[in-house]
């Protein structure tokens, strides 16, 4: 074909004006009716802008602190989406309004396919709660053992925080309660080798980092430096407190996106009024949520995060908890068998208890003398077996619940003549005991 100069359409002007657009007249004369359906679209829209629940929505979302920009998306999706029949219903904008705001918040969801041992670093600004994260982390992770005592994660706490006394004492603390070893570096290379050193027998590894201003540009690069020792492996996890402004959070997480962090833990929640700000912060940024603390007990008010616990926090809103558990279901289960508050408040106790028995255990082998200091009710057998063999003459201490044939053959073992130290009223049943030895 030739081209279009020297054809028949040379000289032809192709400019839009020169052809005015009947496509819409030609149209509604096939089919009028578009007309009118055309006419109530408009109409509809019209109504929509102007009814009363986009007013409401917009106040209950300020109200809670949600950013402009949030707000703003909210209201533009429900011009879109929501049928306007149904804007006279308070109760169905809210519950609506919640699923939307549900759907933007990220759960993060744990690796099923993580190495061990796992590395996770808490980063964070100074006060946003870094080391009772840690301990209350620690605890929930590390407090189980199985039936013959064994840890069932073994848990390691690091800290590169060398001069808040504070902090490194509250981790000590949760240690010696928990039996979990807490270890301190000071540069790159300690860290480095300490991870080297106990990664065969630890399944996780948390490290607490220093607290400095998120606008101090050189502490950041000198802490980065120094958690390079953790490795390629390490998990980063940005810790903000809920009761940060909007504008703060947004600066925090641009000054910390250095560490390249997986998900961000919200602390304080129990102290903030309104979330709407962190919610706004992180669906504009698009970052995960992976725990949320709620509280000072360790570790108790610690919890894998769940937009519903987002959701029913908000302020104004009528939240039907269980509809939106259904609809938001949690991430509770992870690949170290993470657990409720009450199996973890159960295990602290009885990590607790069982510290304290090795106390007395201990103390009993030093001294027979020792199991008097000890509450009578909690007399077991291995704890009056060691007194007797730390010195025979402890059986006189003991009652007939308390005195077993394992126990009167060591005493007999130790001295034939045991005997008068048994208290008159046992003697009898000592006697049938190491006779039948």
């Amino acid at each position: 074909m030739r081209g279009l100069k020297g054809s028949l359409y040379t000289g032809i002007n192709f400019s839009p004006l020169a052809f005015p657009d009947r496509s819409d007249s030609y149209t509604l004369r096939i089919n009028p009716n578009l007309r009118n359906e055309d006419k109530l679209r408009k109409e509809n829209f019209m109504e929509k802008k102007e009814h009363l629940a986009f007013t409401q929505a917009e106040e209950i979302l300020k109200r809670n602190d949600f950013s402009q920009n949030y707000i703003n998306k909210m209201l533009e999706k429900m011009r879109n989406e929501f049928p306007t029949e149904k804007l006279d219903d308070p109760d169905t904008v809210q519950e609506q309004l919640l699923e939307w705001i549900g759907e933007t918040i990220s759960i993060y969801k744990d690796d099923a396919a993580v190495r061990k041992p796992r590395i996770m670093v808490l980063v964070g600004p100074t006060g946003a709660g870094k080391t009772t994260t840690i301990a209350k982390l620690a605890a929930s992770y590390g407090i189980e053992s199985d039936e013959n005592n064994v840890r069932v994660v073994e848990v390691r706490i690091m800290t590169i925080d060398n001069f808040c006394l504070c902090g490194k004492e509250q981790l000590e603390k949760i240690g010696d309660i928990t039996l979990i070893p807490v270890s301190c570096v000071g540069n790159k290379k300690a860290l480095k080798k300490e991870i080297a050193v106990h990664s065969e027998n630890t399944d996780m590894f948390l490290i607490d980092t220093v607290g400095r201003s998120y606008k101090d540009e050189a502490e950041l690069s000198a802490m980065k430096k120094i958690l390079e020792g953790a490795g390629i492996e390490a998990e980063f996890y940005l810790v903000i407190s809920a009761n940060t402004k909007t504008s703060s959070i947004e600066d925090i997480m641009r000054q910390f996106e250095r560490f390249k962090y997986k998900s961000v833990i919200i602390t304080k929640m129990d102290e903030a009024d309104r979330i709407g700000n962190v919610i706004s912060a992180l669906a504009e940024k698009g970052k995960t949520i992976s725990y949320i603390t709620d509280g000072q007990e360790i570790p108790v008010h610690i919890r894998k995060a769940s937009a519903v616990h987002f959701l029913i926090n908000l302020d104004g809103f009528k939240a039907d908890c269980e509809k939106l558990k259904k609809r938001f279901p949690p991430e509770d289960a992870d690949q170290f068998g993470w657990k409720t508050s009450a199996e973890k408040t159960y295990l602290l106790k009885k990590c607790s208890v069982e510290k304290k028995y090795k106390k007395w255990l201990e103390a009993i082998k030093i001294d027979h003398n020792a199991l008097l200091e000890v509450p009578r009710k909690q007399w077991t057998n291995e704890l009056c077996l060691a007194a007797v063999q730390r010195d025979y003459a402890a059986i006189h201490y003991l009652t007939e619940e308390n005195l077993t044939k394992e126990i009167c053959l060591e005493a007999y073992r130790q001295s034939p003549t045991a005997i008068r130290y048994v208290p008159e009223n046992l003697r009898e049943i000592y006697r049938k005991f190491v006779e039948k030895k």
